[in-house]
């Protein structure tokens, strides 16, 4: 009898850990960042950590970038990082667009210090104006982010991102950009620190530039340039999950 009263009860202990495992022990029921669902791997494009004192590509595909003006890596608490001014344009200069002709896509980055101007974009080399650089993210001076993804000048053809990104700008927060649908109508949704903070149904077009800038003016024709810190910048031929933003975010902080 008290082999099997003992039996009943370790079957019982096990199937109530497996219970608290399932459902967490503080009752949120939310996945871990080492949900099996969550996969920061596939469909990586290009990644830009700077913890060797390059804007080399880590990612293995070799699309290696250049610091241009006073842009440089600073150590920031034991840790590497891309600092850019805005008195001299600086600028990261990616000479490859990863997201070109896609309709599904995902930019992430850390970000500190930011101030008005462009965040990032897809360029052409051979139009200053900046009318037909898209996806664009820009840092307005109304203290809130607006996302461009067709032809158009960023005042009248951006739509607005519900983030202010002067609050708390002192401490580095974590960005993801991601577009999730073909051309016309789109579902493009901004992250910040793993939570989603706006889901935008715009128009899209896919884009056509040749490069990715990080920061600058693009030799005037933007109104402003910013200054900014930047770390562990990706790019995905892919829209990331919720579960994938998350274990980036938890894996990086």
């Amino acid at each position: 009898m008290k082999i099997k009263l003992t039996i009943i009860l370790f079957f019982a202990g096990m199937t109530l850990c497996s219970c608290f495992k399932e459902i967490n022990i503080d009752g949120s029921g939310s996945p871990s960042s080492s949900s099996a669902s969550a996969d920061i791997s596939t469909g990586l494009k290009a990644l830009y950590t700077f913890d060797d004192s390059t804007s080399n590509d880590q990612s293995g595909h070799g699309r290696h970038a250049s610091m241009v003006n006073n842009a440089t890596i600073v150590d920031e608490d034991g840790n590497p990082c891309l600092k850019l001014g805005f008195s001299n344009a600086d600028y990261l200069n990616i000479p490859y667009n990863m997201l070109a002709n896609l309709d599904h896509w995902s930019v992430c980055f850390w970000v500190k210090g930011l101030t008005a101007g462009n965040v990032f974009a897809a360029q052409y080399n051979d139009n200053n104006s900046g009318y037909s650089d898209y996806p664009m993210l820009w840092a307005d001076q109304n203290d809130f982010l607006k996302v461009k993804t067709h032809s158009g000048y960023i005042d009248n053809h951006g739509d607005q991102i519900s983030y202010n990104y002067s609050n708390n700008s002192g401490a580095w927060h974590h960005y993801v950009l991601l577009r999730d649908g073909g051309n016309g109508q789109s579902p493009v949704k901004f992250y910040v620190d793993g939570v989603l903070v706006d889901n935008l149904n715009i128009y899209c077009d896919n884009s056509q530039g040749s490069k990715i800038v990080f920061g600058g003016n693009k030799n005037g024709a933007y109104s402003v340039a910013p200054s900014m810190r930047l770390d562990n910048i990706r790019f995905y031929g892919r829209a990331l999950s919720t579960s994938d933003i998350r274990a980036i975010y938890d894996m990086e902080k």
